[in-house]
């Protein structure tokens, strides 16, 4: 996490794609993307973090980019493997109406 940086939300996931606790803010898009908690990782940018963490053995972080449905969601994300799983902090959380077609 970068020096400041305030960690929106928390979360934790079992392996590489199964997200068991989520803070509100993560819960929320989790479910706007048609997840459940727990269940398989629904944020098609997050599970792609997580699965590289578990696969590396290694901390990474990275912006992600997602829809809730009615906003487009960046936000920065740093994935930790931990025993068991990978622990998730969010910060540097935007969410900008999307655009009418």
């Amino acid at each position: 996490m970068a020096p400041g940086a305030v960690v929106l939300a928390r979360g934790r996931c079992e392996g590489s794609d199964r997200l068991v606790a989520a803070d509100e803010a993560l819960a929320a898009l989790q479910r706007a993307c048609g997840g459940d908690i727990p269940g398989t990782i629904a944020v098609p940018a997050l599970l792609e973090l997580s699965r590289k963490a578990w696969h590396h053995r290694t901390k990474l972080a990275q912006t992600i980019h997602a829809q809730d449905g009615e906003n487009q969601v960046v936000a920065w994300v740093e994935m930790t493997p931990e025993s068991g799983g990978c622990a998730i902090a969010v910060s540097n959380w935007r969410a900008n109406p999307l655009a009418d077609a």
